[in-house]
C-alpha cells in the first residue's frame, strides 16, 4: 500500500506545485491517515499549511479509499472538522476529480488570504 500512497501523493504534488504549493514532509501514520503529507503555500499567504491524509478503506484497510485535504490530521474516518476537500480514489480520479480537488485547496488559500488582507 505504501507504493500506492507514494504514487498518489506524487501525482497530487505535481498538480499542486504550479499552483504555488510545495511538499514539505511526510508524517508517519497518525490519526486515521495511512500517511500524512504536509504542504505549504509559496503564494500569499506564504507559509499557509495543509495536510494531505491518505485514508485506507475502513472495512478492510487494504487500499487507499480517499485522500483528504485538511487543516488538521483526521482523528476518525468521518471527521469533517477542518476538512478542505476530499478526493475519492476511483477510475478517472486524475482528471476532473483531481482538478476540482486542487481548485478547492486553492480556494481555501484564497479565503485565508482575503481574511488576512
Amino acid at each position: 500500500m505504501k507504493n500506492k500512497v507514494r504514487s498518489y501523493g506524487e501525482t497530487i504534488s505535481k498538480a499542486l506545485e504550479p499552483q504555488g504549493w510545495v511538499h514539505l514532509e511526510i508524517q508517519a501514520e497518525e490519526g486515521w491517515g495511512e500517511e500524512n503529507w504536509v504542504f505549504e503555500s509559496r503564494w500569499r499567504p506564504v507559509g499557509l499549511k495543509f495536510y494531505l491524509s491518505f485514508v485506507a478503506d475502513p472495512e478492510c484497510f487494504t487500499f487507499i479509499d480517499m485522500v483528504r485535504a485538511g487543516v488538521n490530521i483526521p482523528r476518525y474516518f468521518n471527521y469533517p472538522e477542518g476538512e478542505i476537500s476530499v478526493l475519492y480514489i476511483s477510475r478517472g480520479w486524475t482528471g476532473e476529480k483531481l482538478s476540482k480537488f486542487i481548485e478547492d485547496i486553492n480556494s481555501y488559500r484564497n479565503q485565508v488570504h482575503e481574511g488576512t488582507s
